[in-house]
């Protein structure tokens, strides 16, 4: 009993030094002012200095919204931190808001979001507009952001829901299935042509003890308002 005593003890101390940490860590950021190169793909942590509010938050996603009572939060994170904090979990909306400054973005320059994991249906709104939505707690997704964002303060808002849905998997198991951001967030940028986040397929068709061989299959996306031109292909039939 004394053992036991003790583990719980323990356990205590390390879920406050957890949601202490991870307090002063998303405190100590600084407002997000994220760089836009002028060519090429970047891809920049967006995982710091959010608002997060447990529950429904009616007009959360506009920019004027209030969040100022809300708590400050980093991502990963999750609807239940840490599990061992309560002996249930909460099902329903969760809310994170995000304010960020951006400089205007170069001529046919694109500006994405990729979130690795949000359980299990997440809304995306910028600057009050709903720019994506995602079903699916264990598949990252992009969401192209360049429409909506504005040079100087952007607001990005994104609701995350947990409950039961017989249309999602997994529909049942000895599991908890806490709702939150519980991956990394990334800021893209990209060229209008470009190779999407999941554009890429590599395969192994043909393998033996001796050899193999390895097939590789890319998307090229042009998400601009002109044609593209393959040069090589050009340069080939001419």
């Amino acid at each position: 009993m004394k053992a036991l005593g003790i583990t719980r003890a323990i356990a205590a101390l390390i879920a406050c030094a957890t949601s202490l940490a991870g307090a002063f860590i998303a405190q100590a950021q600084p407002s997000e002012r994220p760089a836009v190169a002028e060519s090429g793909r970047t891809r920049t942590s967006f995982n710091a200095d959010w608002h997060f509010r447990l529950g429904k938050a009616d007009g959360a996603e506009a920019p004027a919204f209030d969040d100022s009572g809300w708590e400050h939060v980093g991502l990963p994170h999750s609807f239940s931190m840490p599990y061992f904090r309560a002996p249930a979990f909460y099902t329903g909306d969760g809310w994170y808001r995000k304010s960020f400054t951006l400089p205007a973005l170069p001529r046919n320059r694109r500006l994405s979001l990729e979130f690795e994991g949000a359980f299990q249906d997440a809304r995306l709104y910028v600057n009050g507009v709903e720019v994506g939505r995602h079903r699916g707690g264990y598949t990252g997704f992009p969401v192209d952001i360049t429409q909506a964002v504005r040079p100087g303060q952007n607001l990005v808002a994104v609701r995350v829901n947990n409950d039961w849905s017989a249309t999602l998997a997994p529909r049942a198991g000895e599991h908890v299935f806490s709702g939150g951001l519980y991956r990394d967030v990334w800021l893209v940028t990209s060229d209008a042509v470009h190779v999407p986040w999941t554009g890429t397929r590599v395969t192994t068709p043909d393998l033996s003890a001796a050899s193999g061989k390895v097939a590789v299959e890319t998307e090229i996306r042009n998400d601009g308002s002109a044609p593209a031109i393959d040069r090589g292909i050009a340069e080939r039939g001419s």
